[in-house]
């Protein structure tokens, strides 16, 4: 509504509040953000330029943050579901949500076919050694009823506690 442009600014005049409006700033950054991107990747079809949309972190910090709404809809404008991490091991996306104990990303990312015994470089069943590190013992049991294997050198974080109690003990 045009009669609202001002009403902001005419507040903060009243309120004796300064006021400065980034907006056209933020968004002129956004988009040399995205232009420099899409150039320096020169995706020549449509399927190429969502690739490179979707290698922007946005799609990491969603599952980081749980944010379920925007990995769907990352997942559907075609982001790699075996995303590789630094070291060229595929199956980041579900390794994060596991860590973070995000169920509802892990029980989307499952449905839509990531796969629950991706390596990395500690082995076989890198989710769930990834649960078992962020001490997700709920994501885990989620994990194995799907048919992840717990990896026999694997510890569960019940009986690390109960390692530390008993070194502790014997410390009294």
């Amino acid at each position: 509504n045009p009669r609202n442009n001002w009403r902001t600014v005419d507040a903060s005049r009243l309120l004796g509040v300064n006021l400065m409006c980034f907006h056209t700033v933020a968004d002129n950054n956004a988009a040399t953000f995205i232009r420099n991107i899409v150039e320096s990747k020169k995706p020549e079809r449509l399927e190429d330029l969502m690739n490179v949309l979707c290698e922007v972190e946005e799609y990491q910090k969603a599952i980081e943050q749980g944010k379920l709404e925007a990995v769907v809809a990352a997942l559907d404008s075609g982001a790699d579901i075996e995303e590789v991490d630094m070291h060229g091991d595929p199956g980041l996306p579900l390794r994060m949500a596991c860590f973070k104990g995000h169920a509802a990303i892990v029980l989307e990312l499952l449905k839509r076919g990531a796969n629950i015994h991706a390596p990395n470089a500690q082995g076989s069943g890198a989710p769930v050694r990834m649960a078992a590190r962020g001490r997700h013992e709920g994501i885990i049991r989620l994990l194995v009823e799907h048919g992840a294997e717990n990896p026999l050198d694997l510890k569960s974080p019940s009986t690390d506690v109960d390692e530390r109690r008993y070194r502790s003990d014997r410390r009294r």
